[in-house]
């Protein structure tokens, strides 16, 4: 009995938890392409207006590629010519619903460009 109300209590948190979730290779090669896929229970799909790519607080200019495939939204960006360092994946204004609630925000993923 303990074990079913334990599985129903981890039943209604972790939707809440996991919101929003961008799955993507934290370090990356100067000349790959960048590949994410981001999910959740979105109000507003994200488009690739939505998507823009920083590096520090700079926004660099970016050909990015948002397609649905399935439930899930994949991403993919070329980085050539990019320097490396330490950038950041943005998408704004991310409409989406988790635990009942409607949440609005920006999301952000941070990676690196190596040599």
């Amino acid at each position: 009995m303990k074990k079913v109300i334990i599985f129903f209590l981890l039943c209604l948190i972790i939707p809440s938890v996991f919101a929003i979730e961008i799955i993507t290779k934290d370090t990356l090669n100067r000349e790959e392409t960048l590949i994410a896929k981001f999910s959740g229970n979105f109000i507003k799909a994200p488009s690739q207006e939505d998507i823009s790519i920083y590096r520090g607080h700079i926004r660099i200019p970016a050909e990015t590629y948002v397609t649905k495939i399935g439930g899930e939204y994949h991403l993919y960006s070329l980085l050539s010519g990019k320097q490396s360092g330490n950038y950041t994946l943005m998408i704004s204004n991310v409409k989406y619903s988790s635990g009942g609630q409607i949440y609005e925000q920006d999301i952000s993923k941070n990676f690196t460009i190596n040599d």
